[in-house]
């Protein structure tokens, strides 16, 4: 076995190591690609986080331009991009690509002569030689070499395998858990009438008779939500022992909102953006901006400077973003033009060039 392979094998990511969550009668289990799915479609902070940054990258228009930055309409390429494939445009596409980006680290495109289609992610598998290098993928029967240019893969940084990416969900999977478990908890609570667990204390010890219909009643007449409120009588001297810690005692609800804190600073999201913490106006006006900024933009260009090299083909042309419509931006375009409006120095000509005008 070579050293790259004892190398890699040391450091890989254990994918059957469960990690669980145990709080009373929840058990959250986390295993490989199978939990992001349900984490998606069940946490509402993953859920708008992915969305958010999905939905706005793909709502960035994108053009094919020539050197002297005149967009091409009638190139096949251009027309390729505004329509990838029979079953989507440019927008689902890139909304599809980022959300499987976001959820399992990598996504996988593949191109024919005349549509680019995105592969499943989480059916694809990396093939490694004896030597650990990936050297063919498989999809399904279907098998493509490592170089094959009508595949692109595109991933996240993963700091354990150079070829395959690591999700943001891997970083923040005990803070989703703790969600979750506080929100069934809660669940819990309300459907048993908002009242936490207890015991009966009887000073004489019943029989299993009395035990099974004294449990029959309570089931019947006092536990659900529709039956909260409702009086217990108790005979025989019957006392009530509360069993558990209230959630106001555990501060649950702080404890819920640190976790979307922190699922939201995974995926880069201000927490204001996703209404779990107020502020003022101006103030979601900048964490917006920096969403853009910090967000937004790195992943976008990322994308859009991987399709460059695979799909443009000649030198003289260019993918490029159009930026001129989003509003998040508008402030800051602003701004600049009105610092370059102000330098002396430079010609009206000049001015006009840096602000994106044609000559």
């Amino acid at each position: 076995m070579s050293f790259m392979q004892n190398l890699y094998k040391k450091f890989k990511p254990d994918k059957q190591k469960v990690m669980v969550y145990n709080n009373e009668n929840f058990n959250y289990t986390f295993s490989d690609q199978e939990s992001y799915d349900d984490l998606y479609s069940k946490n509402v902070i993953i859920y708008r986080c992915i969305n958010l940054i999905a939905k706005n990258i793909a709502n960035i228009p994108c053009n094919l331009k020539n050197e002297d930055g005149i967009i091409l309409h009638n190139h096949d390429l251009h027309k390729l991009i505004k329509k990838p494939n029979k079953h989507n445009n440019w927008f689902s596409l890139i909304d599809s690509v980022i959300t499987d980006l976001l959820l399992y680290g990598n996504i996988y495109l593949f191109k024919s002569y005349d549509e680019v289609i995105k592969l499943n992610s989480n059916e694809l598998k990396v093939i490694s030689d004896s030597a650990g290098n990936p050297y063919k993928y498989k999809y399904g029967n279907k098998e493509h070499g490592a170089n094959d240019e009508q595949l692109l893969h595109i991933k996240l940084t993963n700091p354990y395998s150079p070829w395959e990416g690591m999700s943001p969900i891997e970083t923040i999977k005990k803070s989703a858990s703790l969600y979750d478990t506080i929100t069934k908890y809660n669940k819990s609570i309300l459907d048993n009438g908002g009242r936490i667990s207890g015991a009966l204390i009887f000073d004489e010890q019943l029989t299993e008779a009395q035990r099974q219909i004294l449990k029959d009643q309570l089931n019947s007449n006092y536990t659900g939500s529709d039956k909260a409120g409702k009086v217990i009588l108790l005979e025989g001297n019957a006392k009530w022992k509360e069993m558990s810690i209230s959630p106001k005692d555990i501060d649950f609800h702080q404890g819920k909102l640190n976790s979307a804190k922190e699922i939201a600073l995974a995926f880069g999201v201000p927490p204001v953006m996703l209404g779990i913490q107020d502020s003022s106006f101006n103030h979601y006006k900048e964490a917006r901006l920096h969403f853009w900024e910090d967000t937004i933009l790195p992943l976008a260009n990322m994308i859009l400077n991987q399709l460059q090299s695979w799909l443009v083909q000649e030198d003289n042309l260019k993918l490029e973003y159009d930026f001129s419509n989003i509003p998040a931006l508008f402030a800051k375009t602003e701004d600049y033009k009105k610092h370059i409006d102000s330098l002396s120095f430079l010609s009206e000509h000049e001015k006009r060039q840096l602000c994106g005008y044609k000559k």
